[in-house]
C-alpha cells in the first residue's frame, strides 16, 4: 500500500519538475519576448523619428542656404534690422518655423521676420546661451543646430530650437559673411509633436554633444540644464567609432539614473550630430512582464493545483481500489471470511520472531464431513448456502475469541488465546454440535458432521507451517474415527511420517508394478468353486508385508487409486483369462473398484474394452463397490452401474451392513449381489442378534432377486446356519485362503 501511494507521488512529483521547468522555460520566453517587444517598439520609434528629423534638416539646409543668399544679395548694407515680406511669406508656408532671420558674422541682428521685434532683437555673440553655437554655425558650411532655449524676443514665450546656416560670398569659401537662422517651435511642430503619438512609458530624447537636451518628449524637460552627467560619456563611449568614422549607428543600452533602471535605444546622426534617445523604465518593463506572468503563474498554479486534486483523488481512488483487491485477495467472496492468505499477511500478530514473547495459542482445523457429496447431490449453490450456514454458526461461536479463517472448500481454520486443554474442548465440542444441527435450504434438510484437528504453540510449532501441518496432521487422524476431535501428538507426528514414507514407496511400487493378486475362492452350497474375488497384495523390500487396508487408503486419499486400480483390473484380467483357458467351465472374476475409479470419465468404456481385450464374457465378470463410498456417490454410480449391467457385468454390494442407510439403498439400486460382512458371520453361531440380522438380509436380498453371498466363512457351523438361512454361496478361509495365481491353479486341479 505505502509503495503504491509512494509511487503515484512520484509520478506527480515527475509532473511537477517538468512543468516546472516548462514553466521556466516560458517565463524565460516571455521575459525576453517582453523586452524583445519594447525594444523593437524603440528602435521602430527611434528609426522613424531620427530619419524624419534628418530628413528635415536637410531641408532646412537647403532652405536657409537659399534664403541666406537672397537676402545678402537684397540688403547688401543696413545701418539696422529690418523686417522681410520674403521670410513673412516662408513662415507662412512652414508653420513650424518659429522665425526667420540674418544675422551678420558678428552676431548683429541684419533682416528678420515680422513676427520679432527688432527693438528686442540681441547680437548672438554677446548671450553666452548662443555664442557658442553660433560661433559653430559660422565655422562649418552646413546646416548647424544650436541648443533649444525660451525666446522672449516673441510676442509669446516658446522653446525654440535654433538652426544656422553659414552664407559664403562668391568663390571665397574662407569666412562667411553671414549667417542665416531659424527657429523651429518645439511645441508647434508636427515633428516634434512625437510626443502625442507615444505611449506614457515612453519618452523620446535629443541629445547634443555637448549633453544638452535638443528635444524631449517629455513636456517637463528643463532645456536649460544638461542631462544627467554620467549619460553623454557614457554615450561618446558607446558610440566612439561612429562619430570618429561619421557613420550613423544604433545601439540598446541599460542605463541606471539613481536607483532607477531604464533601457535606452540610441541612435547616433553623424550628419546633425545629435544622439536620438528612446528610453522606457525598465520597471514599466517589469510591470507588464509581471502582468503577463501573473497569468501564466495562475495558470502554472491552479494547473498544479488541480492535478494534485486529481493526484490526490487517483492515489486515493487507487488506495481504495487496492485496498479492495487487497480485502478480495485476502477474504473469501462466499462467507466473507479471512482466507489464508490472510493468515500469512497477520500471522505476526500471533507470532512475533523478533520479540520471542507471545503468548501461546491453539490453531484448529474444522473440516466438515462428506460435504462433497451434498454437492454432487443438490447442486453447488445448495452446497453455498450450506456454507454460509455453517459459517454463521462457527462466527456466533468463535468470533469474540480470534481469529476465523475458511481454508478451502468445506475446511476453516481457527486461531485462539484460549488454548487451555479443558477450554479447547469445550470449544470443539461447541464447534461439532453445532455443526452437527440440521442444514435447511429450500425446504431441504440435512444432517453433516464435523471433524476437527488441533495444534498448539508453541508446544506443536513456532512457525505457521509447523502448526498448519501438526493441525492438518491431527485432522487426518479425526476423519478416520469420522465426526471426532484429535489434538496433535508426536505419535501422529510419526504415523505421518510413515504415511508419506509409505506413499512415496507405493508410488514406486505402482510405477514398478510390484503389487501382486491372489485370489480368494467363491464356493456354493455343494463346494463346487463357481468364482474368485481378486484381492492385491503389497510386500515392500524395506516394509515387508503391507496391509491392503493401508496402501488402498494411501492410493485412495494420494489420487494413486486409478493407476492401482488398473493395474488390478489388468493383472486380475490375465491370469482368470489363462486360467479359464484351462477349465472346462469359466470362473467368475469379482474385483473390487473404489469409488473413484468408478466415476472416472470413460471408467465403463475402459473396462468393457479390457475385458473384451483377454477375450473374456461381461457375464463372468462382477464388480464390488464398498457400500459407505457407494452411499457417498449414489447419483453419479447409479447410471454407471445402469450402463455396465445392461452390458451384462455383475454389482457386486461390498461389505454390507456396515454402513449407515444400507436398506434403503437397496431400493435405489439395481444390485445384483449383496456380500454380508464378516463381522456378521464371525457370530452367528453365538448371538442370536447377528443370525437374525443375517436372516432379515437374506430374505429381503432373495426377494429382491439378488444373489446372496456371506464373506469371512470359517467354520462348518458357520456354513450350515447360512444354508438353513438360505443363504448359498460362500468364501472365507473354511474354504481357502488367498492363492497366488499358481497355486489357484493347483488348487482347481485338486478340486
Amino acid at each position: 500500500m505505502a509503495k503504491l501511494k509512494q509511487k503515484i507521488w512520484a509520478i506527480f512529483a515527475l509532473i511537477f519538475i517538468i512543468s516546472l521547468l516548462a514553466f521556466g522555460f516560458v517565463t524565460v520566453y516571455m521575459h525576453d519576448n517582453t523586452v524583445e517587444r519594447f525594444h523593437n517598439e524603440q528602435k521602430s520609434s527611434i528609426t522613424l523619428f531620427s530619419n524624419s528629423v534628418h530628413a528635415f534638416f536637410r531641408t532646412q539646409d537647403a532652405l536657409l542656404h537659399i534664403l541666406g543668399l537672397q537676402m545678402v544679395a537684397e540688403y547688401p548694407t543696413l545701418a539696422h534690422p529690418v523686417h522681410d515680406k520674403t521670410l513673412d511669406e516662408i513662415m507662412v508656408n512652414y508653420p513650424a518655423l518659429l522665425g526667420l532671420g540674418l544675422v551678420a558674422y558678428d552676431g548683429t541682428p541684419l533682416v528678420a521676420s515680422s513676427n520679432f521685434d527688432l527693438n528686442k532683437l540681441p547680437n548672438l555673440m554677446e548671450l553666452p546661451q548662443t555664442k557658442p553655437s553660433f560661433q559653430i554655425a559660422r565655422s562649418i558650411d552646413k546646416i548647424s543646430i544650436g541648443p533649444t532655449y525660451l525666446v522672449n524676443a516673441l510676442k509669446t514665450k516658446t522653446y525654440a530650437m535654433p538652426i544656422r546656416r553659414s552664407i559664403y560670398a562668391g568663390k571665397d569659401r574662407t569666412q562667411p559673411i553671414a549667417v542665416m537662422t531659424a527657429g523651429i517651435r518645439i511645441d508647434n511642430s508636427p515633428l516634434f509633436g512625437v510626443g502625442d503619438e507615444l505611449n506614457s512609458y515612453h519618452n523620446i530624447q535629443i541629445i547634443r554633444k555637448d549633453g544638452y537636451n535638443q528635444y524631449s518628449s517629455d513636456s517637463d524637460i528643463n532645456y536649460s540644464q544638461k542631462s544627467n552627467q554620467d549619460l553623454l560619456p557614457l554615450l561618446n563611449s558607446t558610440f566612439s567609432e561612429a562619430i570618429s568614422n561619421e557613420l550613423p549607428s544604433i545601439q540598446s543600452i541599460n542605463y541606471i539614473i539613481g536607483d532607477k533602471n531604464q533601457r535606452l535605444v540610441v541612435k547616433y546622426d553623424p550628419y546633425s550630430e545629435l544622439f536620438f534617445v528612446s528610453n522606457i523604465k525598465q520597471q514599466y518593463i517589469n510591470q507588464v512582464f509581471i502582468s503577463r506572468f501573473t497569468v501564466i503563474l495562475g495558470f502554472f498554479v491552479s494547473s498544479m493545483f488541480i492535478l494534485f486534486i486529481l493526484i490526490r483523488s487517483i492515489a486515493n481512488s487507487e488506495i481504495k481500489t487496492n485496498s479492495k483487491l487487497v480485502y478480495q485477495a485476502q477474504h473469501d467472496s462466499l462467507t466473507n471470511l479471512p482466507n489464508r492468505q490472510y493468515l500469512r499477511s497477520c500471522i505476526n500478530e500471533w507470532i512475533n520472531s523478533e520479540s520471542g514473547n507471545n503468548p501461546p495459542f491453539a490453531l484448529m482445523y474444522i473440516d466438515i464431513d462428506n460435504f462433497k457429496s451434498v454437492n454432487d447431490s443438490y447442486g453447488h449453490e445448495f452446497g453455498d448456502k450450506v456454507l454460509i450456514q455453517a459459517t454463521q454458526r462457527l462466527s456466533q461461536i468463535l468470533a469474540s475469541d480470534g481469529l476465523l479463517i475458511r481454508e478451502s472448500s468445506d475446511e476453516f481454520i481457527f486461531l485462539t488465546y484460549s488454548c487451555e486443554h479443558a477450554q479447547l474442548q469445550y470449544t470443539t465440542k461447541l464447534i461439532s454440535t453445532s455443526l452437527a444441527e440440521p442444514y435447511i435450504v429450500k425446504n431441504s434438510s440435512i444432517l453433516l458432521g464435523s471433524c476437527i484437528g488441533v495444534s498448539r504453540y508453541p508446544e506443536n510449532g513456532v512457525k505457521l507451517n509447523e502448526l498448519l501441518s501438526a493441525a492438518d496432521i491431527a485432522l487426518h487422524s479425526a476423519k478416520k474415527k469420522r465426526n471426532s476431535t484429535c489434538f496433535f501428538s508426536s505419535q501422529m507426528q510419526e504415523e505421518h511420517y510413515q504415511h508419506v514414507q509409505l506413499e512415496q514407496k507405493l508410488r514406486v511400487a505402482i510405477e514398478q508394478e510390484t503389487p501382486f493378486m491372489v485370489y480368494q475362492p467363491q464356493v456354493d452350497k455343494n463346494g463346487e468353486i463357481y468364482g474368485v474375488e481378486a484381492l492385491v497384495r503389497w510386500i515392500d523390500e524395506t516394509l515387508g508385508f503391507v496391509s491392503p487396508e493401508k496402501f488402498i487408503a494411501i492410493a485412495e486419499s494420494t489420487g494413486l487409486m486409478s493407476k492401482l486400480g488398473q493395474l488390478i483390473i489388468d493383472k486380475s484380467l490375465t491370469d482368470l483369462s489363462k486360467l479359464n483357458r484351462t477349465l472346462d467351465k469359466p470362473l467368475k472374476l469379482s474385483i473390487n473398484i473404489s469409488v473413484r475409479q468408478f466415476t472416472e470419465e470413460l471408467f465403463a468404456e475402459r473396462i468393457l474394452a479390457s475385458i473384451k481385450a483377454f477375450g473374456l464374457s461381461p457375464e463372468t465378470i462382477t464388480l464390488e463397490i464398498t457400500e459407505n463410498l457407494f452411499i457417498e456417490d449414489l447419483n453419479k454410480i447409479k447410471p454407471i452401474c445402469a450402463y455396465l449391467q445392461k452390458q451384462g457385468i455383475q454389482i457386486s454390494l461390498d461389505d454390507f451392513g456396515t454402513g449407515y442407510s444400507s436398506l434403503s439403498m437397496l431400493n435405489e439400486l439395481v444390485i445384483d449381489e449383496l456380500k454380508i460382512d464378516k463381522s456378521f458371520v464371525d457370530k452367528i453361531d453365538e448371538d442370536s442378534r447377528s443370525l437374525a440380522m443375517i436372516t432379515n438380509v437374506i430374505s429381503i436380498g432373495q426377494r429382491l432377486g439378488m444373489t446372496i453371498i456371506a464373506e469371512g466363512v470359517e467354520t462348518s457351523a458357520q456354513k450350515q446356519l447360512l444354508i438353513d438361512n438360505d443363504c448359498f454361496q460362500f468364501q472365507g478361509y473354511y474354504f481357502s485362503k488367498p492363492l497366488p495365481y499358481d497355486q489357484l491353479c493347483q488348487y482347481m486341479n485338486e478340486k
